[in-house]
């Protein structure tokens, strides 16, 4: 059987909505009193060093979900999808939107990566009708319980790059074909591994690469 034309892959955070979903999520709930100030504050810093370059997306996204330690996944996917409702349904850049559109009308499949964990994903992937995501998996102990660590690897860099070169094996896709967007200098593999790269609200350092690699830029 012969390969489909390409696929749109789009990163979530900063690309698809405006904000950094672990970041919403974690300020949701300390307006909820269900978190500590301190660790609001640490994990405010993080997405600011990380924004900035001075923090690996591995490093923010394990002190991220250190907060499920403790509690069960169907608690935390429940949370999600309410918050899904109350904060993210409401932070989406209506420009990559516009793009996600046109993918969709082309007959595209859709698909979202992203280090943020699955949950906070799922109901965004759901709601766009996406072929398929890939995201950061929480740890689950022998006690059904969240660990607050990463179950594998968390999905940024070269990880990411493979998702893509995954899916499009299993949906029988042409990278040449295909269009990945994203705002961060991190995800440079995941942009590269596909024939059109589109930099969404690009940091200074993914703005720099883009203009020297002739890619679109959407502000």
């Amino acid at each position: 059987m012969a390969a489909r034309r390409g696929g749109a892959f789009f990163d979530f955070d900063n690309t698809l909505i405006l904000g950094d979903s672990q970041d919403l999520e974690i300020r949701w709930l300390f307006r909820q009193r269900r978190l500590p100030v301190g660790f609001m504050l640490r994990v405010a810093a993080a997405v600011w060093f990380y924004r900035h370059g001075a923090l690996s997306s591995d490093a923010a996204v394990r002190l991220c979900i250190t907060h499920y330690k403790g509690r069960r996944l169907a608690d935390v996917e429940q949370d999600a999808e309410r918050f899904f409702r109350e904060v993210i349904g409401e932070r989406f850049f209506d420009k990559t939107l516009a793009e996600l559109g046109k993918h969709r009308e082309a007959g595209r499949p859709i698909f979202i990566l992203s280090a943020s964990p699955l949950h906070l994903i799922e109901p965004a992937a759901r709601f766009f009708g996406a072929t398929a995501c890939r995201c950061t998996k929480l740890d689950v102990g022998r006690d059904g319980r969240l660990t607050g660590l990463v179950d594998g690897l968390v999905l940024h860099g070269e990880q990411k790059a493979a998702a893509v070169r995954e899916l499009a094996k299993k949906y029988r896709l042409r990278l040449a074909e295909s269009y990945a967007y994203s705002d961060h200098e991190a995800d440079l593999a995941f942009l590269e591994s596909v024939g059109h790269s589109i930099a969404v609200r690009p940091t200074a350092k993914l703005a720099a690469i883009a203009a020297e690699k002739g890619w679109p830029i959407i502000r």
